[in-house]
């Protein structure tokens, strides 16, 4: 005999404008999210708090203007970061923290206007740079496709 399957009731609480949203609190103006608390302007994300013109993303908290982005804390104006922390006007970051203006960096801290960057740290206006130690491109590029 088969029994009775009882599902979680799908809703949004104190929600305006939430077109097809899911498990939703104070989310204003989005669509299609899913678990997320406190977003505006945002679509198309899964577990989002306190965000601001969020798409495409996932768990991600106090981010403005972001997209694709996932895990990510305190990120503004950015594209396909990754676990990414106080990072502004960045894209495809991976575990970086404290960028601004950087983009192609990997596991970078306090970096400036930098791009094609892997673990460096307190960079400025830097390219292809491993570890602190400056590349020419066809280096960079060789240690970064053995290192993945």
């Amino acid at each position: 005999m088969l029994k009775k399957l009882t599902l979680p009731l799908l809703r949004n609480l104190s929600c305006e404008d939430a077109e097809n949203c899911k498990n939703c609190i104070y989310c204003d103006n989005c669509i299609q999210l899913i678990d997320c608390t406190d977003c505006s302007d945002s679509g198309y994300s899964k577990e989002l708090k306190h965000c601001r013109s969020a798409t495409f993303s996932f768990k991600c908290v106090d981010c403005n203007n972001i997209t694709h982005c996932k895990h990510c804390n305190d990120v503004n104006n950015s594209i396909y970061c990754n676990k990414g922390f106080m990072l502004e006007s960045c894209g495809y970051c991976d575990g970086c923290q404290h960028l601004k203006n950087c983009s192609h960096c990997n596991k970078c801290y306090n970096c400036e206007n930098c791009h094609f960057c892997y673990g460096s740290t307190r960079l400025s206006n830097k390219k292809y740079v491993w570890n602190n130690r400056q590349l020419t491109k066809s280096e960079f590029m060789r240690k970064y496709l053995l290192e993945k």
